[in-house]
């Protein structure tokens, strides 16, 4: 059976795709009213959690008494949609299917739910039940978007069937825009959001989500019941311990107290389901857990197969103890090409009893990559609706996807950049008023149009603009305000802010990856490469940490803060100042430093009593060959030690203690390069860095 559940994951590149759950478990289209449909119940309302009844009356909530969890109205989350309710001749309905609200007007209608913590990992659940609400017993046919994305198509097989979404997705942002789009089957409507939070060390390779809901799932996940005439049952009245290996995926006790064995003895257990198309590719996790104690002269032992290939094994389950196993054996998904993809578990030749399964989950990657429109656009054209009371349909993503932008917008698309909005059309839309000060947040902003009277169209210049030698006379009247001794200087507008913020324990949402690092290393590496030997007479930075180097909107990193800059001389022999004897090694020692922060994303000086510098921490690491643990443990993804223990080599050699032993930037730049191509490919590499220019900066 083909399931209508939906999951994400997380990805090392600037892209987030979705896992669609292959349901050879269930159906997810349950008859409302069903009792297993309702039958989880937990401690408490959780922390991270948040559920709307869509179409509840504003301002009512309650708890369900099943569940134990709180349902809120979902009206403050909205601005459009009526609120209706299902037919009263369907008496065995849910409390929280009782409401729905409908969407008769617009093609897109999008929620936006606030209060959520940005770059954390929730699951989000849709249901659907139509209940017959608008009397014609014919249930519509929508599409369900998550910002830019598509999710899935909602469709009924049956006008008595309840269906419902699940995904897990990390959210970037401290909001999510739920969007169903009106593909003219059917009027769109939905009955219930909701978002759980889970741990972010959770299903770091993939998201899982069941067909039905079970008891005391922390995660709020479903689960469903799956058994064949040729298995024999197993279960145990004890509890079953989830040790460290599993407490990632958390199965419920109750869930692992239950397993299946072949009723011969010699059988294997077997799955298959049937690809989606020749190009799927899966992700598998299995649950095993011993619920009989076995006597002496038994064991059991088995190994596992996928389409004939053996994947694992052997496996000798734990007495009352679970145990997670990952099939894909490293963070790639299977995938065969085959039409038909099946495992097999078998037991081994020591083993005297057949082998056993408490619970599986499988799910089939599907890619997305229309990216969302930059914050800082969303947040501003928000706050412009917001301030003028904009009744256009301005709602979800304001760029995407592009059959669904906004009215009166435009905006430029790249595949390695996030929408940005280049021109806004307020005509006919009867503004008064001042013009927001928002509006000029639209750094890309081209052009401005409106009609207070027949005015022409305003084109605007960007912000981000280079300014000549004549302009910045006529700004400065001259130079004749005197801000410093003959200085002057004129930052471009770096969107990320600086490296210090990206780095800090305190800092919240997206954490730079490893390549996103090394990138940052590079070019600051190359911008004092470009000092020392590219400017004439040389140049010392004197400053180098990390609140200096900023980062602009695609995490490109620029030196900045030469107030402190001084020109030394040429002469080797006297590259000291005689009053301070700094000189570009000083400049190297100062990167060395910034390196190792960037490496292990801890304080230069340790925050512990003997406040031990981060070059001595990284020392005793690394004399006990634990590079692993060097590295920033919230880094995402899987890093390549060769790559960061190269990192750290080029690092403690521009800390030496003895400047003599310190290379020089020109040879730091290609050992940072060569780290930087086992991450990304050389070609893209040799473009990118590509930064040699035949114009040399005056001396200051």
């Amino acid at each position: 059976m083909k399931g209508e559940r939906e999951v994400e994951i997380s990805a090392s590149t600037a892209w987030i795709f979705y896992i669609l759950a292959v349901a050879i478990l269930h159906n997810s289209k349950l008859a409302a009213g069903d009792p297993q449909h309702s039958g989880r119940r937990l401690a408490d309302n959780p922390s991270g959690f948040i559920t709307l009844d869509c179409g509840l009356p504003e301002g009512s909530s309650y708890t369900d008494t099943t569940s134990g969890i709180n349902y809120i109205s979902d009206a403050t989350f909205v601005d459009t949609g009526i609120s209706r309710s299902i037919s009263p001749k369907i008496k065995d309905a849910g409390r929280y299917t009782r409401y729905l609200r409908s969407f008769p007007e617009g093609i897109r209608n999008c929620y936006t739910i606030n209060n959520i913590t940005g770059g954390s990992k929730y699951l989000i659940r849709a249901t659907f039940f139509y209940g017959n609400y608008d009397g014609i017993d014919k249930p519509p046919e929508f599409d369900l978007h998550i910002g830019a994305n598509m999710w899935d198509t909602v469709k009924f097989d049956d006008a008595n069937i309840s269906v419902w979404k699940e995904l897990i997705h990390v959210l970037p942002l401290n909001y999510i825009q739920v969007c169903l789009v009106n593909k003219s089957q059917g009027t769109p409507f939905i009955s219930t959001i909701e978002l759980r939070q889970l741990q972010n060390t959770s299903y770091t390779n993939t998201s899982g989500s069941l067909a039905l809901r079970y008891a005391a799932d922390v995660y709020d996940r479903s689960w469903s019941l799956y058994k064949r005439d040729s298995w024999t049952e197993l279960s145990t009245n004890l509890s079953i311990e989830i040790p460290d290996s599993s407490k990632t995926y958390k199965p419920p006790s109750i869930v692992m107290s239950t397993a299946v064995t072949p009723k011969d003895d010699s059988a294997p257990l077997e799955f298959s389901w049937e690809l989606y198309d020749d190009e799927s590719e899966y992700y598998m996790y299995m649950y095993f857990a011993e619920v009989v104690r076995l006597k002496t002269n038994q064991s059991r032992s088995f190994n596992i197969s996928f389409n004939g290939e053996l994947r694992y094994g052997p496996v000798a389950p734990s007495y009352l103890s679970a145990n997670t196993i990952s099939i894909n054996g490293s963070p790639q998904p299977i995938g065969s090409g085959k039409k038909m993809n099946g495992f097999s578990i078998f037991k081994t030749e020591k083993s005297t009893l057949p082998p056993i399964i408490n619970a599986f989950e499988i799910y089939s990657v599907k890619y997305f990559k229309q990216p969302e429109t930059h914050k800082e656009d969303v947040d501003s054209i928000t706050e412009i609706k917001s301030i003028y009371g904009i009744k256009r349909n301005w709602q979800g993503d304001p760029c995407g996807p592009k059959a669904y932008f906004w009215e009166g917008l435009n905006c430029s698309y790249d595949d390695s950049n996030p929408p940005r909005i280049i021109s806004l059309n307020f005509s006919s839309s009867g503004l008064t008023g001042e013009i927001s000060a928002d509006i000029s947040n639209l750094v890309m902003l081209q052009i401005l149009s409106y009609a207070k009277s027949n005015i022409q169209d305003v084109s605007l210049e960007s912000i981000q603009r280079q300014y000549t030698y004549p302009e910045l006379l006529r700004i400065t009247n001259n130079f004749s305000s005197i801000l410093g001794t003959n200085m002057g200087l004129i930052y471009e507008y770096m969107a990320k802010g600086d490296l210090e913020a990206h780095l800090s324990d305190d800092k919240k949402g997206n954490i730079l990856t490893w390549e996103q690092r090394l990138r940052i290393a590079t070019d600051a590496a190359q911008g004092l490469e470009y000092l020392h030997h590219g400017c004439k007479p040389p140049i010392v930075h004197r400053d180098v940490n990390c609140t200096n180097i900023l980062l602009n909107d695609t995490f490109q990193a620029k030196l900045a803060d030469f107030g402190l800059s001084k020109i030394f001389p040429t002469d080797s022999a006297a590259l000291c100042y005689e009053s301070n004897r700094l000189t570009e090694k000083t400049d190297v020692y100062s990167f060395g430093v910034v390196l190792l922060k960037i490496i292990t994303g801890r304080s230069i000086i340790g925050r512990t009593h003997d406040n031990t510098h981060i070059s001595q921490w990284v020392s005793s690491m690394l004399s006990n060959g634990d590079i692993r643990n060097i590295a920033d443990p919230r880094m995402p993804g899987n890093l390549d030690v060769n790559s960061v223990w190269k990192a750290v080599e080029i690092a403690m050699l521009c800390a030496s203690p003895a400047s003599a032993r310190r290379p020089n930037m020109s040879q730091v730049v290609v050992e940072l390069k060569e780290c930087l191509a086992t991450e990304v490919d050389p070609i893209e590499l040799m473009v990118n860095m590509d930064l040699t220019t035949d114009v040399n900066p005056l001396a200051r």
